[in-house]
C-alpha cells in the first residue's frame, strides 16, 4: 500500500509540474506591435456619393507606450 501512495504522488506532481510550465491562450496568442508613428489611408464609406470622389483621407500620429496606444 505504502509503495502504490508513492506512485499516485509522483504521477501527480508529474502531471502538476507539466502543466504549471505551459503558457496560457493570451500569451499564446499575444502580439506585440510598435504602431509608434504616423499613419495614412483613405475611408470609403458604404453607399455614398463621397466614396466614389474617392473617399476620406485619414491622418493619425499614434504613439504607444506598453499596451496603451494614444493619438497626438
Amino acid at each position: 500500500m505504502k509503495t502504490s501512495a508513492w506512485g499516485i504522488f509522483g504521477a501527480a506532481l508529474a502531471i502538476s509540474s507539466g502543466c504549471a510550465t505551459t503558457p496560457d491562450w493570451i500569451q499564446r496568442t499575444l502580439v506585440t506591435v510598435d504602431v509608434t508613428g504616423g499613419w495614412y489611408g483613405r475611408y470609403f464609406p458604404p453607399f455614398n456619393a463621397v466614396a466614389s470622389a474617392g473617399g476620406y483621407e485619414v491622418w493619425l500620429d499614434l504613439q504607444q507606450e506598453g499596451t496603451k496606444v494614444r493619438g497626438l
